[in-house]
């Protein structure tokens, strides 16, 4: 009988919290208000100023390459490789560690308990709403954080209108995150509903991205911030790691990303003295799933995917490096660039053998053939070569907690 009564109660708190989430995410329904411009100089009462932000339009993780991406590091069919046989067992294992790196850029499930600080990240609705049991936080692998931990609720417009008086000194992507009170899961600030609270809140700042590492003075300039934030709220702030640290992390990262900001591309030039046209190209890269889109390019999405939902690009292989949508009927070029960015591929090895299929389905449809970097001949071997840099590059990446196609990936690379 008692069991049953703890069950009961169980079962109670449950629905009280799912109710509870259900308002949250009611209310940012419909609260849809234009964010206004910030004044850096509103007084820590303002809290009405802040109004409700716009949800963001998304599906997941997605990005849309430039053509210039192109000019990235390219893998080359000549590069050295190891060839490892493996045992059955060793085939087993490397299948659970792909499920484990699959799970790691998922959304995380539904859950009523808050998780670690800087463990995980969570996913948008396509009306960019977070839902209940999802959280969007730091990353440990990538970001400088500080936390600052207490008792009491913190109103999400104070936090927020501290942050904004001072976060405009800095130029790496930083963030400001909260644990609610309500579903005990944490949360962007600069996304959430103006009534929010929180019992902790965090303060995190990327150690490296395009431009470099992180410097001394701007990660100064953020912890000053940080200090400045935690006296305003009466809180204590902890660092998980020391500021000497996190330089050397910053540039540990910075090294890191210069190392693997890698793209695989492959060619398809036309036989002979031939040329595609506007026409025959569109319809061999509609008939290869590919659907032309941002930057004038074609682009392979896969609204399925755990990860990013990029998968690579087609591009006009000679100046501008575009194609005319306007002009389809008089459009010419004499060769296209299948491309794809390997770090921001979710499951790259799959990417790879899903664009070298592509690239030989236009290449029949139209009469071409296969061409590397160098534009030599690209043989099985060749294909064979890149793949296997592919596999290597996931697994070291994924091994730094950085996996292929993760938003992390994709903040660090692109």
């Amino acid at each position: 009988m008692t069991l049953q009564i703890a069950l009961l109660l169980i079962g109670i708190v449950v629905v009280a919290l799912v109710i509870f989430s259900s308002v949250d995410r009611a209310r940012m329904k419909r609260r849809r208000y234009r964010i206004g411009d910030m004044d850096d100089t509103v007084p820590e009462s303002s809290e009405e100023s802040l109004d409700e932000p716009v949800p963001v339009l998304t599906s997941r993780l997605d990005i849309n390459p430039d053509i210039h991406t192109i000019k990235k590091k390219q893998l080359s069919t000549e590069a050295e490789i190891s060839e490892t046989v493996m045992s059955d067992r060793d085939i087993e294992f490397m299948d659970e560690l792909e499920e484990l790196e699959q799970a790691a850029v998922m959304p995380i499930s539904a859950s009523f308990g808050a998780m670690p600080f800087g463990q995980g990240q969570g996913d948008q609705t396509n009306e960019g709403i977070y839902l209940a049991g999802e959280q969007t936080m730091a990353n440990e692998a990538i970001d400088f954080i500080v936390n600052l931990p207490g008792r009491g609720p913190i109103s999400r417009n104070r936090a927020l209108g501290i942050y904004k008086q001072n976060e405009y000194m800095l130029e790496k992507p930083r963030h400001i995150y909260g644990l609610k009170n309500i579903t005990g899961l944490w949360s962007d600030l600069e996304k959430d509903p103006r009534a929010s609270e929180y019992s902790d809140v965090s303060l995190a700042i990327q150690l490296a991205d395009q431009n470099g590492a992180i410097g001394e003075s701007e990660l100064n300039t953020f912890v000053q911030m940080a200090l400045k934030l935690a006296d305003a709220l009466k809180r204590p702030t902890k660092f998980p790691i020391t500021f000497e640290q996190g330089l050397e992390k910053a540039k540990a990262l910075d090294a890191f990303c210069r190392q693997y900001d890698v793209i695989a591309s492959i060619n398809v030039i036309a036989n002979s003295e031939h040329v595609f046209s506007g026409l025959a190209l569109q319809t061999a890269a509609t008939e290869q799933g590919l659907e032309f889109g941002p930057m004038d390019i074609f682009h392979k999405k896969d609204n399925e995917s755990r990860g990013c939902r990029h998968q690579f690009s087609m591009a006009n292989m000679f100046s501008p490096g575009t194609f005319d949508a306007d002009d389809w009927g008089n459009f010419q070029t004499q060769g296209v660039t299948f491309f794809m960015h390997v770090p921001s591929a979710h499951d790259p090895v799959n990417v790879f053998d899903e664009m070298t299929n592509a690239a030989q389905g236009v290449a029949r449809m139209l009469g071409g053939k296969l061409t590397d970097q160098d534009r030599q001949p690209l043989t099985e071997r060749g294909l064979h070569v890149i793949r296997k840099q592919i596999d290597n590059i996931a697994s070291e990446i994924s091994a730094m907690g950085i996996y292929p196609g993760s938003e992390a990936a994709l903040r660090i690379f692109e």
